[in-house]
């Protein structure tokens, strides 16, 4: 063989081996094509020996591209008895951008593929579409203001268009850094002809809450919709059921429309504005009572209804209120209910406040105002909502006399047929006096005839009561009666039984309620006990109460009590030397 052939074949055989090793290279990446839109997506698979471990790192390939799909399998081929494996990871990819992209290297353990070239063209331009003919599906974002307030409420709205009936449409979430972003209500679907063509418009809305002052970046949603090349009936949607009854099956196009990236101004919370800081388009105070009109009976809960209502501000934003202490009731507030909504497409919040009072005295009980600042963004400026202050008549408990009044006031009576008669600082009137001397002179007579009554049965030996309460309760009685309620864990039977104990005790002074009944034994953390009995009966949610634990720390003190009265001394003769 001559020289120059064997360089030939030897040539031919490294070329040979060459082109074999590049077909059997150990990681290659399969193009479904080179061209597309940037609203198309485009299919590629990195295929990979099975000797190689691991995962493919698309770190570089997710920065010019958006990984919509990813699938992995296995295959096994066998060629002329050799047995090969090969690890297979089809991708769908979204080009984030227009222009020539290169695909840089994609590696997996030692091997890398080659680099690859895409051509991606505007969305307008799609290949193998008629010149002039309306886009598929477009994606639309807007926000009611481009200069909100920090922590203000904002609705962020995304309109979807779909010109025919797709097979599936998903759609990703805005993205905001540094503001809270939240579905709001329900999709709406509608019809809408935008320049001559009528489209299925879908409206979905997000609440948008900037956390900080400065520039806020939105990114908007991308919609990734596929279909049906020849549009059937029976259409399935993953996101939007409001448009079922789509066509579906044939082949399959898929699209993918991003909306709008909207940079938003935040302003930062204006120095004039109090705290907490509430941004809202209306805020209203609203006080409604149990019973209308209310009524106040010593020891008798009654319960007052203080709503929030606030316009442009979610439910997370509503402070809570801040409520003056009321002189003469014990205040028992509940956890309040709160609620989110939609109203004429704005945001809406409403917090409902219960609050039992249980008057502690008889007379005039005043309920201090109460007050909420806000920032009112239609006219920007401050501004307070207000419950006006109000005074409720406060009536003696059942069974106990009004408190008598003193002698010295002085009264201007009606008479019929007459005006009030003024009176002076004596006393006397100006116009005749009438029968009422002649009144007071009886009433007074009778007295003094009671009072040497008294004085003769004492000469005589007899006793006779102070004050006597106006129903004769047993002590030891009723506070077998508290015993029995604690342990049976019934606060109702335990606070009555209670009050009757303290009117056994003390008579017309017995106390009006558990606490001052509490505050008067004087015993350490006995009060709490006694408020955590009232809490469990007339807090508007309602708490749980542990009637045994109750009695453990009454019983000490009402057995001294009952130990005290036993052991107390009739009063001491008016006269001791006498009889």
């Amino acid at each position: 063989m001559r020289p120059w052939s064997l360089v030939l074949l030897i040539l031919l055989l490294v070329g040979c081996s060459l082109d074999a090793l590049a077909q059997s290279a150990p990681l290659r990446l399969d193009l479904e094509r080179q061209r597309l839109a940037l609203n198309e997506t485009l299919v590629v698979r990195l295929i990979a020996d099975g000797g190689l471990k691991g995962e493919p790192d698309l770190r570089r390939l997710e920065q010019d591209f958006e990984v919509l799909d990813r699938a992995h399998a296995e295959q096994m081929r066998i060629i002329n008895g050799t047995i090969s494996r090969l690890r297979v990871w089809t991708l769908v990819l979204a080009p984030r951008h227009p222009g020539v992209i290169e695909i840089a290297p994609i590696t997996l353990g030692a091997a890398r593929t080659e680099p690859r070239r895409v051509e991606v063209l505007e969305a307008g331009a799609r290949r193998d579409a008629e010149p002039g003919a309306p886009p598929l599906a477009r994606i639309e974002a807007e926000v009611e203001t481009a200069a909100p307030y920090v922590q203000q409420a904002l609705v962020y709205r995304v309109a979807i268009l779909l010109r025919e009936r797709p097979l599936q449409a998903a759609l990703s979430a805005p993205v905001a850094e540094g503001a809270i972003v939240e579905p709001l209500g329900e999709d709406r679907s509608s019809r809408a002809v935008v320049d001559g063509v009528e489209y299925t418009r879908v409206e979905r809305r997000y609440l948008l809450i900037p956390q900080h002052s400065g520039a806020l970046r939105v990114e908007g949603p991308r919609l990734d919709v596929i279909f049906a090349a020849a549009p059937r009936p029976g259409a399935l949607y993953r996101d939007f059921p409001s448009l079922s009854g789509f066509g579906a099956g044939g082949g399959e196009r898929r699209l993918v429309e991003r909306a709008e990236t909207l940079t938003l101004q935040v302003r930062a919370r204006p120095d004039a504005a109090a705290a907490p800081w509430l941004p809202a388009s209306a805020v209203r105070l609203r006080e409604d009572w149990a019973e209308t009109p209310p009524r106040a009976v010593v020891g008798e809960p009654l319960t007052r209804v203080l709503t929030l209502e606030a316009e442009g501000a979610s439910a997370t934003q509503l402070p809570e209120l801040e409520l003056p202490e009321v002189e003469g009731a014990q205040r028992y507030p509940g956890r309040p209910r709160v609620e989110d909504g939609l109203a004429a497409g704005e945001v809406r919040a409403s917090a409902r406040h219960e609050i039992a009072l249980i008057p502690t005295r008889p007379g005039p009980l005043h309920l201090p105002e109460v007050r909420l600042a806000w920032w009112d963004l239609v006219n920007d400026r401050p501004r307070e909502a207000v419950i006006p202050a109000r005074t409720l008549e406060v009536a003696p408990a059942p069974g106990t006399a009004l408190p008598s009044r003193p002698a010295s006031v002085a009264v201007a009576e009606t008479v019929a047929g007459d005006g009030p008669v003024a009176t002076d600082e004596g006393g006397q009137g100006s116009a005749g006096a009438g029968p009422w001397p002649w009144v007071a002179l009886v009433l007074g007579l009778g007295w003094a005839a009671t009072l040497i009554g008294l004085w003769w049965r004492r000469r005589a030996g007899g006793e006779a009561p102070v004050a006597a309460p106006s129903a004769t309760v047993d002590l030891g009685a009723a506070r077998t009666r508290v015993e029995a309620a604690c342990r049976a864990n019934d606060p109702r039977a335990a606070r009555a039984a209670l009050l009757d104990w303290g009117r056994a005790r003390w008579g017309a002074r017995a106390p009006a309620g558990p606490v001052e009944l509490g505050r008067r034994l004087g015993r350490p953390g006995l009060g709490a006990t006694l408020a955590a009995l009232e809490r469990a009966l007339y807090a508007p949610t309602g708490e749980s109460w542990d009637g045994a634990g109750c009695w453990a720390r009454l019983a000490p003190a009402l057995t001294d009590e009952r130990s005290e009265s036993a052991r107390a001394t009739p009063l001491a003769p008016l006269y001791p030397g006498a009889g």
